[in-house]
């Protein structure tokens, strides 16, 4: 069998695991952190208003609001890790509303 002459990777796909590795660097960096994905404010907000709906003369402590900050993240991030293997098993690279849908749908089935 003849060998094959190693070709010169094109530029574009060297951009692009380039790309790759910064990506995964910062996602690495993002889940090591400590920091809030949500801004403490507009979240603080919304769980105040959500409050109002049911009682005017909530209060709630900084250390409640963090603790509920912090549980929401998890939720939303398990939610999407979910949605994205859906969205690998289809054999896409997208991640749709449809896939978000079914996990809720199959994590809802689970708890009946």
């Amino acid at each position: 069998m003849a060998r094959r002459k190693s070709v010169p990777e094109p530029a574009r796909l060297k951009k692009r695991r380039q790309n790759d590795v910064k990506l995964d660097k910062k996602i690495l960096l993002l889940q090591n952190s400590d920091i809030p994905m949500i801004p403490k404010l507009p979240f603080s907000r919304l769980v105040r208003e959500t409050m109002q709906q049911y009682k005017e003369d909530f209060r709630i402590t900084v250390t409640a609001l963090s603790a509920l900050q912090e549980a929401c993240e998890l939720y939303l991030t398990y939610l999407f890790n979910d949605a994205y293997l859906l969205t690998y098993h289809r054999r896409r690279v997208t991640l749709d509303r449809s896939d978000i849908r079914m996990v809720l749908h199959l994590r809802e089935g689970s708890h009946k």
